[in-house]
Order: structure tokens, then sequence, then C-alpha cells
């Protein structure tokens, strides 16, 4: 079965705009899902589905699927959703507009060194977080890169999802096909590993400097006359003596010989300072045409542009997303049915087939909860949807599932939308659950009720109360005490968008609006401050600051903060494991966490994951844990030298105390 044009997919959640590849086991589609967003959808071909191996082929094809869900990389094609379409599997990723670097080569003729430097250690960045998943590309080629239009960014596409699929005779004669796979994967009997990566990413720059396609492995192995790997500096002798000795090691064609480099850590090793940053990705054909663009003059611009007026155009633009009591309620429709799980227990009225993003919102957290390696976990959470908590509330949507907290959307009687959290636990394997451990995420739940009872004046979601009663999901394992006194917080639903969203929001307008945005982060560091001011003043700081705990809100264009489950104390407290977000926390805590050690966050900590988030803001560019956010990048330059500097500031630790940052946000000529 093919897809044709026009086609809808998943409950009309795709559609079919055309085919946009093929190979031997798989086919591409480009499609557009129902917010009008355009994404990749790839399946099997017709000779998988033919094959006598076809169940194995959609059990293999889903697992490396999921594999691909836990890689979260700025340089991997990101990952949107799993599905099966008439027994067909189907991978949905993100469309990415740009050229590949093979048509950027044959376009553009070979790169400068230092480009192609860049693009490797981006692309190499790329597979060791895939290696560490346990997970080989096998296709590295100059086609499956994509530079993106957007960021000028390199981004690893295509993972291979049907090539370790393949009869050896079929591995045998693609890989005679181009001149970038490795000889153990036309060989059986050779072993293959993040080796043989090494080789394909060497050959891939080999080509970007050559413009010449590698002799291939097989025909080299031949030892056929002529057939022989030419050093790339006898094409180009502009390369570099120790870049040229790097590609010729990363090909070495035995992949027992010790002179090709093991993983990919120790071939990018081979290169020295010679390599890149990889955050330095302006390549040098852009810098000269950013520079000349203007950056903000917030003293006579910024302080001009109405707060009010900014924040409801984004609300406007995610109308969409928000639910207006008025015409959206949950209960008692005439007009809807829902899809309730066979599996609920609960009989309760009929309500609304949930707006759009509930139902997307819960799809998500199934694949999460997979790639997780939780399989199981999500079907037993939907059992409570439909249970009644106290005398006023309703479970009725998964909402997110975190390290401590599983949080539904539920519904009062007078039909108000809240949040409740229960503790997390692996309800799907109750054997497993310790009395320690549900002590343990209890007490985590009931002090988080007590901070937001402490802290109800402040940007956190208001506390409403906190429940004990029953949870049928230890009910048979647990003795009715545990069973009956199942703690359930109980707080306000916040309406609105993440910062995260926000961001892509503004970013992915034909024409950036770098006046709002810089409104924006002026607006976001003075909110989260003051903030940050309050709580220490009692006592406690707030250990993850990132976009996604950060939301605007839909009524009133108010910055919000989501997790009171990061609150802790100023003083160490060694009973409390402080959350975080890898990506957002200073260089030496991420070095130490790696080490198995636990450096405790001080309000230096907090303030740098402030800089690095308004960085990303500004930049719409994902920071990388352990490295300091790139300063020096030019989209960076287009805003206010203030701004600029405040940023630097926050990372490098120069302000003392929040008191210290107010005073150097209040130093400026803006009305917030």
């Amino acid at each position: 079965m093919l897809f044709s044009s026009g086609q809808k997919l998943y409950g009309d959640r795709y559609e079919i705009i055309k085919q946009i590849g093929k190979g031997g086991f798989g086919i591409t589609y480009l499609a557009e899902d129902s917010k009008g967003k355009q994404v990749v959808i790839k399946t099997l071909n017709e000779n998988a589905q033919n094959s006598p191996d076809v169940e194995q082929l959609k059990v293999s094809f889903k697992d490396e699927a999921l594999k691909l869900a836990s890689c979260n990389h700025p340089h991997i094609v990101q990952y949107e959703n799993f599905f099966n379409e008439d027994e067909l599997p189907c991978l949905v990723i993100e469309y990415i507009d740009g050229l590949n670097l093979w048509e950027t080569v044959n376009k553009q003729g070979v790169l400068n060194e230092s480009k192609a430097l860049l693009f490797v250690n981006q692309i190499g960045s790329a597979l060791i977080e895939t290696h560490s998943k346990g997970l080989l590309h096998r296709d590295v080629k100059p086609n499956n890169i994509i530079l993106r239009r957007s960021n000028w960014e390199v981004v690893l596409i295509d993972f291979g999802l049907s090539r370790q699929f393949h009869h050896q005779n079929q591995a045998k004669n693609e890989s005679l096909n181009h001149g970038f796979a490795a000889l153990e994967q036309s060989i059986q009997g050779l072993p293959q590993g993040e080796f043989t990566d090494v080789y394909a990413l060497a050959a891939t720059l080999y080509y970007l400097l050559t413009k010449i396609v590698p002799t291939p492995s097989f025909t080299r192995a031949s030892r056929a006359k002529g057939f022989v790997l030419k050093p790339p500096i006898e094409i180009n002798p502009n390369i570099n003596l120790v870049v040229n000795q790097a590609i010729m090691m990363g090909m070495t064609l035995d992949p027992n010989d010790d002179n090709r480099p093991k993983n990919i850590e120790k071939w990018l090793d081979l290169f020295g300072e010679l390599i890149p940053s990889i955050d330095s990705n302006a390549p040098t054909w852009r810098i000269t045409e950013l520079k000349v663009e203007s950056r903000v003059d917030t003293e006579s611009k910024v302080a001009q542009l109405p707060k009010l007026q900014l924040f409801k155009k984004i609300a406007n633009a995610f109308q969409d997303f928000f639910e207006t009591k008025s015409s959206h309620n949950l209960v008692n429709s005439k007009n809807y049915q829902s899809n309730l799980p066979s599996k609920s227990k609960y009989k309760y009225p009929q309500i609304l087939q949930s707006k759009r993003g509930y139902n997307l919102r819960e799809e998500n957290i199934s694949d999460l909860l997979i790639a997780r390696n939780l399989p199981g976990l999500f079907e037993k959470l939907l059992e409570l949807k439909g249970l009644q908590i106290g005398q006023d509330y309703t479970l009725r949507w998964l909402y997110a599932v975190g390290g401590q907290s599983i949080v539904y959307l539920a519904e009062k009687s007078n039909q108000e939308l809240v949040i409740v959290k229960v503790p997390y636990l692996d309800y799907h394997r109750p054997a497993y659950i310790s009395q320690e451990q549900i002590n343990k995420y209890r007490f985590h739940l009931i002090k988080e009720a007590e901070l937001l009872k402490k802290f109800n004046h402040t940007n956190l979601p208001k506390f409403y109360e906190l429940i004990y009663g029953f949870n049928p999901l230890h009910n048979g394992y647990r003795s009715d005490e545990i069973v009956n006194q199942e703690p359930y917080l109980v707080m306000e639903f916040i309406k609105g968008v993440d910062l995260s969203e926000v961001t892509r929001y503004f970013h992915n307008q034909r024409s950036i609006n770098y006046e709002e945005l810089e409104l924006l982060a002026w607006e976001v560091i003075s909110k989260i401050n003051d903030f940050c001011i309050t709580i220490f003043q009692e006592g406690y700081l707030y250990s993850d600051i990132n976009p996604l705990n950060l939301i605007l809100t839909a009524n009133d264009g108010q910055i919000r903060i989501l997790d009171a489950g990061s609150l802790i104390p100023v003083n160490p407290d060694e009973n409390i494991s402080p959350p975080f977000t890898e990506s957002y926390i200073p260089v030496e805590y991420v070095e130490a966490y790696e080490q198995g050690k636990m450096i405790y966050p001080n309000s230096q900590y907090v303030m740098y994951a402030m800089g690095k988030m308004l960085w990303e803001i500004l930049t719409n560019k994902q920071p990388y844990p352990g490295e300091n956010p790139n300063l020096s990048e030019p989209i960076f330059q287009k805003y206010s030298a203030d701004l600029q500097k405040l940023i630097n500031h926050l990372i490098q630790s120069k302000y003392n105390s929040f008191e210290g940052l107010k005073k150097a946000i209040d130093s400026r000529d803006i009305s917030f």
C-alpha cells in the first residue's frame, strides 16, 4: 500500500502532500499536520511490505523510531510522532527547509576547511548522542546532512531505519553505490560499531573538501589495480596536513585496525585546535550579510513598544491552544462523545471530545514513556481518567509525567479546569514499588503543596487544596491504609503557552521582529528575577529555570512559573536532590554530575540558567549541555549592547545577588 496526495492519515491529523524519497525498504512523504505545519512521514515501501519478513521489519522499524525519539539534540532531525496506518508503521519527523551538503557542494564547490570542520563537528556531536543511545546511523553521507536555511546549522537525517534489516547480498550491493560506507557494511562477519560511523563521517569530510566521492571501500578491498584511496590533499592542496591525516585514519579499511579511531570523540580529537566550536555556526558567506543588519536601539525603540499590545498579539496567535469555558465545556455536550479508553473503570457523563491539544498531549506522553523504556505505564495511568477526587474534582486528561509527580487536567463541579498532581511511581510494575518509594514521592508532593501555600501570592500556580483519597492503582497490592491515603494536590490550571513555543513563534515569522524579541527578553528577566528575590528572602531558590517551566498566559499576557517542585532551600539539604535541566546549568555542575557528584545550587547557578534561557529566546538555538552559549553568534549581535552585556554578566557570574541583577535591570530606561 502506498499513500497518495491528499490522503488523510491518523484520524485526519496528517494529509499527504507528495512523495519526496524512496530507498531499498523505505519511502518518504511530505505531509501537513492539522495545524498546517509541514512534516515528513516515513514508512515501509512496497518491497518491504511484500517481504516474507514484513512483521519483523515492522517491529524493528518501531524499535528504531523509538530510539530516535530518545535522541534529543539540536543537530539531529526532530522526532514528532509514531503511529500505525492500516497496520503500516509510520514515523513522523520534522521537515527541514534547506539543502543537503551534497547539493550545497555541487552548487557552490568545495567548502573552505573551517566551514567543513564546523559542519563535521556538529554532526559528530549528533553521532555521539546517537551512539550513547545504543543506535548506529549506518548511512552518514552528504545527502543525509541538511543545512538549515533558518540558522545555517546542519542536521543529521535519515537514521537508516531499514538499513539494519537488509540481507547481506543487498547490503553489499547497496554499499557499492557510494563511497561513504565502511567495509564492514559489505562483508559478512566483520564487526560493526561506532567506528562504522567514523568511516562515513571521515568520507563525508573528504567529499566536502574535494567534491570527489571517495573510492568505495569494497572496491579498495578488492585490491584491483588503480583502485586506491587518493589522499584528499592530492586533490585539494589547500587542505591542512592534520586534516588530511585525520581523514585517512578515519577511512582506514579494516575495522579491526587501530588506525581507525573506535569512536567519534577519538576521531575528532585528531583535529586538535583546528576543529571550531560547535556553536560557531555562522558560515563565512553569511557573516558579512548579517553584520550589516541593524541591532536594536533599546533607548529609542524598545521603550516605545507597547507591552500589552505585544503580548495580546502573541496570545491571539496561540488562541487555538487555549480553552474557553463558554464554548468548550468538557461535560454534558449533546453534540460529542468522548472516546474513553476501554480500561477505564469509571462511569461519568458524556464529555466533549477533547480539544485537539489535549489529544495530542496524551499521544506525545505515550511516545515519550515508551522512549523512556516504560511500556505499559501510559495505559495504566489512563485508568485514572474519570476518577473523582474529593467532592468537587474529576480527572479528565493525562497532562504530564515528571520525575516526581504525574499531572492530570481535572474538572471542578462548576466546569472550571484545574491541575491535579499525584505521586509518580512505576504503577505498571507494582511488584517493584517499595514502601520507601511510596513515602518518598508522597513527601515530595506534600512538600510542594506546602510551598505553593507559602508562595501563593507569587507567579506560581495558586494552591487550592491537598486531598487524601483512594488510589485504585494501588488496589490489590497495598494495604487499605496506603490505598485510601493517596495525596492529591489540586492547583490552578494556567492557560497559555510555554516560552519555548513563544520563541518558535517569533523566529518562524517571515520577517523576525527583533525589537519585540528584545522586549520579551527584558520582560522575562524582570519578572523571573522579581520572583527569585521574593523566594530568596524566604530562604528558597528555584533550581530549574528553563523555557518549558515558564508560561505566557492567555488572558493577560503575564509570565507565570509552572513547577513549584523546583523550589529548594537556600541552605544545602542532603535530603534534597535539586531538580534541573542539564542544558541550562553551569558547566562545572554538568561536569560534577557526569562524575557522579553533586554541587548544591546557589544564586549564581540560577542566574546562569536565566542567561542561557535568554540566549535561547533571542537566537532560537537549543543550548548544549556543558557548554557556555556562543555570545559571538551573529544573530545575537542584533540586540542592544545593554542586553548583550546583561546576558554576558549572567553567564560569567558577575552579579553577586538577585538584588544586584535587579539594579542592572532597573537602571535601564524601559517601562515594564
